[in-house]
């Protein structure tokens, strides 16, 4: 299995997560870094100001398939008990001033369950739940749409982003035509 570096699986989250916010419901597309290149991963780097495309490198990453697919598989959670309550929590985070970034962390946690499905990670569980409430806290609150893709980005940098450099990246890890992330 080959690798692929951390940096390119950063930018390739950060691109995932874009196409899956822009729909006309209130995000602002944009590019930002919080300082030079070192190679390391940035668990900040999002693309929403500035974008012009689409793709920001000079390889062939589409994120356009991947996220659909991530997106199927969000829309199974939203009877889930625990993903609703975990979906109210982030929609108080503006009134309670909260840090979303950890209380979409806890969130991603909290409706995650251990073992549910043997042939699931942990990993593939927590991209699915991060995508889905982003997703939903996105169409219930659209005036957290930049804040929560900040906070998904982050979140599937740090949690997720070595599972997926060390699988090949994100076409390994939801690949085209199969069932999204290897198992339902």
């Amino acid at each position: 299995m080959t690798t692929m570096d951390i940096k390119t699986v950063s930018r390739q989250t950060a691109e995932i997560v874009q196409f899956l916010c822009q729909d006309g419901h209130g995000c602002t597309p944009c590019i930002e870094t919080d300082g030079p290149d070192t190679g390391e991963l940035d668990p900040d780097y999002c693309l929403y100001r500035g974008v012009k495309s689409w793709t920001m490198s000079n390889d062939s990453f589409d994120p356009a398939p991947i996220a659909n697919k991530l997106r199927e598989v969000a829309d199974k959670l939203q009877k889930d008990k625990e993903f609703q309550e975990a979906v109210r929590q982030l929609k108080q985070v503006q009134q309670e001033q909260a840090d979303i970034k950890d209380v979409f962390s806890k969130a991603v946690v909290s409706v995650c369950r251990p073992n549910a499905v043997p042939e699931v990670t942990m990993e593939i569980q927590m991209i699915k739940v991060a995508v889905a409430l982003c997703l939903s806290v996105k169409r219930q609150a659209p005036n957290l749409c930049n804040c929560i893709q900040e906070a998904t980005a982050h979140f599937l940098n740090t949690q997720v982003g070595h599972f997926v450099a060390q699988q090949g990246g994100w076409v390994s890890v939801v690949p085209r035509g199969r069932g999204c992330c290897h198992a339902e």
